[in-house]
């Protein structure tokens, strides 16, 4: 048994992980496509080996060998020359000479061996196969490596857009031991050596698994320069190969300046009977795609624009975000009455797929190699039916899906999120020979909670390759520990998707934590076998969701013993630098489970406290290095995400609950944490008057947590699906005798996951949906502002993300001592498994009359 194969059988048995950890940094080379880069010993001299066994580059601190590229090297092959120089000399202290093969030629100075990079005359009389050409699909692109007998040839396809030469140059680097786990300093372990040899390579040859490998940087984290560099350097890409669909590019299909005036039709009808025009801004311009001639005016666009850019392999164009459509009767007659995944809105996927299907076949006539790329999103994620004609091949979908599982691999069988992401990709399949995919990671809000997938990425993208997906554009964050490893195991496999996860973790836990492996090893794996029992998917929102269902606090708090252990052992000043930016991401994971607690515990004061320290922990990761765990920008908390959102949270509860000078008033009495809970699924409750305490007292109840949503505390179907439909709780308030000279006694229902709701205390109907409408104004007032809803005196419901809390009067039904509250809501809601109640209720008094 090798010792790669006993490391790899450790991992599942951990039963001689500690023992294997050391050695996972000299594990052999294992085959061409899936191996871990070989290490040669980072320090002293290397072992007694024969010329044809490996290529000196410096020996003792002296070059012993020159870089040589082409005569006129390509831009490509010029980077990875300057990129290996520049990483040796960063091993070694020694700088080799980049030369070309004249320059080689004629000086005699240069040190005997040689490493050629990019299409040399030498290398092209070596390599037998030199990687080289396009296609239309963007799949000739690798590279080859061989060294030995005084020379090392790195070279890689050159053509278009491949980067191959700069990829093998970055493999041979990795077999020196060089790794970027994640981008600037922090991520990046590099041996120290003043003697560096390459091990001989025979042949090594590899190409991606997908052509496009991309991870943006979005401005939901600020930015800081160096994601770009990590990306190559991990064989990743940039959004190149094919066209991007940007939101809102339908426009250019038919630009009003040049066909407005003589079809308005032709533009998207509005609620009120009008038509689109040049007011409307052009990012939100929509085709009514049901016009007669939509097809002929799109397609002429599109051929115009290949005979004007003929090189270009593919045109790209989407309808505006969000959920657009045209509300003429010919465009609803065409979207047959489907409705979306969640049971909510209108699927306009049947118009909208059936014109671009006839605008490609349009197109084919005349450039039959040519692909149209457009984004598949909204309210147009699912597969059309009724086409015109039979889907066309060249048609190539951006699927991008936000009710996806956050946390658990595609098709879980415990994930409603996962099944269905499954079942969209089986669907497209069927019709698509090429897709690709745009997805989001993080994929659960701004919370700066860790959201690390490492069991799922294996599983997931080789569900993606087995579905026809050609590559991806990833929307990311610049949060490098809230990611983990995501991203580095994303590129690695995007390039194989075979690779052996188990071993790119071992090697991880050696090289970034050294003598401290064993002890973060099991902190991870601790975090990963959290996040596996959870049954919380937790699709994307900007609000700060509450964690402590998926990391339980005190299983969070115990992770700290791994750290305080891997503290001990780390004798580098890098491992002490990366266990103290752990350290803070563990800080802060405690501090924010504890604000939820304290939340749930109804002690606001004590939750404003731990609000109050999460900016400072994030302080201490920017001291570390920027973009591992920074703060929001502030334009998400301006328009009320992210901190933003939590600075209106505990607002709302100051005002309401602590009675200061200058507060609104008192909270005279908390609901407690468990209610009871009935489901209603034929909608007979109000009938049968369960809202009545004599009948109430009849029924048999479910206990259930009122600071949880339903769906996480197990109320879900044979299906696996969180509970849709009519529901009931009861909970009784006990209250303080309200002041005489203060204002109405009210009750407020806060997180609140419902369509509609109504209210009854002490059998009384308080509230329900016609008694005020919904009001928006939250979502705009910025962090710090002005006090929330300053009409403290008046009910109102406010809705934000789909999150309800209504406040209502009640100072004609209440009582001193105890109250029955009794709440009857709707469950249907577009964003699955957010559902019921997440807080507990409460009673408050103003503090004066109005």
């Amino acid at each position: 048994m090798t010792v790669q194969e006993v490391v790899m059988r450790s991992t599942h048995s951990r039963l001689f992980w500690g023992g294997m950890l050391l050695l996972a940094a000299f594990m052999p080379a294992c085959g061409d496509d899936a191996e871990m880069p070989t290490d040669p010993p980072v320090s002293g001299r290397p072992q007694p080996q024969s010329a044809a066994q490996g290529v000196s580059l410096v020996d003792a601190g002296q070059a012993t060998a020159a870089i040589v590229t082409a005569d006129a090297p390509s831009a490509s092959a010029s980077r990875a020359a300057a990129e290996l120089q520049h990483f040796v000399k960063e091993i070694t202290g020694a700088r080799l000479r980049v030369v070309t093969e004249s320059q080689a030629a004629q000086q005699t100075d240069l040190p005997a061996n040689r490493v050629y990079i990019g299409r040399t005359d030498a290398t092209k009389a070596h390599v037998q196969i030199l990687p080289a050409g396009d296609d239309r699909l963007h799949t000739r692109e690798g590279f080859e490596l061989q060294a030995g007998d005084g020379a090392v040839y790195a070279v890689g396809n050159e053509d278009a857009i491949c980067q191959g030469t700069e990829y093998a140059v970055y493999e041979l680097l990795e077999r020196l031991g060089c790794r970027w786990f994640f981008p600037g300093e922090f991520g990046q372990v590099l041996p120290k050596t003043d003697t560096l040899t390459v091990p001989a390579i025979a042949d090594v040859r590899q190409s991606p698994s997908f052509a496009v490998r991309n991870i943006w940087m979005s401005g939901w984290a600020t930015g800081t320069g160096d994601h770009n560099p990590w990306m190559i350097r991990n064989k990743g890409t940039q959004r190149g190969g094919f066209a991007f669909p940007g939101d809102g590019s339908i426009w250019k299909l038919a630009p009003m300046d040049k066909y407005l005036e003589q079809y308005p039709e032709l533009y998207a009808m509005k609620a009120d009977g009008t038509r689109q025009d040049l007011s409307t801004p052009p990012y939100m311009r929509m085709i009514d795609t049901a016009h007669p001639k939509a097809v002929e005016i799109a397609s002429n666009t599109i051929k115009e624009h290949f005979r004007a850019h003929p090189d270009d392999n593919s045109y790209a164009f989407s309808a505006p975000d969000g959920s657009p459509r045209s509300l003429s009767p010919e465009a609803i007659a065409a979207d047959h009455g489907f409705a979306l995944d969640s049971g909510q809105d209108v699927s306009i996927s049947d118009a909208y797929y059936d014109f671009i299907n006839n605008v490609m076949y349009a197109v084919a006539e005349e450039f039959p190699d040519k692909f149209i790329v457009v984004l598949a999103y909204a309210n147009r994620v699912r597969p059309p039916e009724g086409l015109d004609q039979p889907w066309h091949p060249n048609i190539i979908i951006q699927l991008a899906r936000l009710r996806i599982s956050t946390l658990k691999e595609i098709g879980n069988e415990n994930d409603v999120h996962a099944q269905r992401h499954a079942r969209t990709l089986d669907a497209w399949a069927r019709i698509c020979p090429q897709m690709m995919i745009y997805d989001y990671d993080p994929h659960a809000g701004l919370s700066r909670m860790p959201n690390w997938r490492t069991g799922a990425a294996a599983s997931d993208m080789r569900f993606y390759k087995d579905h026809n997906v050609i590559g991806f554009t990833t929307e990311g964050h610049n949060t490098f520990l809230r990611n983990g490893l995501n991203y580095y195991l994303r590129t690695k496999l995007m390039w194989n998707v075979d690779a052996d996860v188990d071993a790119i973790l071992g090697d991880f836990y050696v090289k970034f934590f050294e003598d401290a492996a064993e002890p973060m090893r099991r902190f991870h794996e601790a975090i990963d076998r959290m996040r596996d029992e959870s049954l919380d998917g937790m699709t994307w929102t900007g609000a700060m969701l509450d964690w402590t269902k998926i990391y339980p606090v005190d299983q969070t708090i115990a992770l700290g013993e791994h750290l305080d252990e891997a503290e001990k052992l780390a004798q580098s000043d890098a491992v002490k630098t990366h266990l103290a930016a752990y350290r803070a991401m563990h800080d802060y994971m405690i501090e924010y489970n504890g604000l939820f607690e304290h939340l749930r515990a109804g002690d606001i004061a004590k939750a404003i406290e731990s609000y109050k320290v999460l900016p400072t922990i994030l302080d201490r990761t920017e001291a570390i290095q920027p973009g591992l765990l920074p703060h929001l920008p502030a334009w998400v908390n301006d328009r009320g995400d992210g901190m933003g959102y939590l600075w209106r949270v505990l607002e709302f509860y100051r005002q309401r609950t602590l009675g200061g000078t200058d507060d609104f008033g008192k909270r005279l009495g908390l609901a407690p944490r468990t209610g009871q809970f009935r489901r209603d699924r034929r909608n007979v409750g109000l009938w049968e008057q369960w809202h009545h305490d004599v009948v109430a007292k009849t029924l048999q109840w479910e206990p259930i947590d009122l600071t949880y949503r339903w769906g996480v505390q197990g109320f879900r179907d044979d299906d696996g699906y969180p509970y849709d439909g009519y529901a009931w709780y009861r909970f009784p308030i006990e209250i303080d005798k309200p002041a005489d000279t203060g204002g109405a006694v009210q009750l407020v229902v806060p997180h609140l996951s419902a369509a509609r709701c109504w209210i009854w205390v002490n059998d009384n109907l308080v509230f329900s949906p016609a008694d005020i409408p919904m009001d928006m104004s939250m979502i705009h007032l910025k962090q710090g502002g002005s006090p929330i809803h300053p009409e403290r005196f008046q009910p109102f419901v406010i809705s934000y993300r789909g999150v309800m809390t209504v406040q209502c009067h009640i100072d004609k039904w209440v009582r001193e001592g105890e109250n029955t509250v009794t709440i009857r809501m709707d469950g249907f809601m577009p964003r699955l498994n957010h559902h019921g109640l997440a807080a507990r209720p409460f009673i408050w008094q103003p503090a004066s009359p109005k």
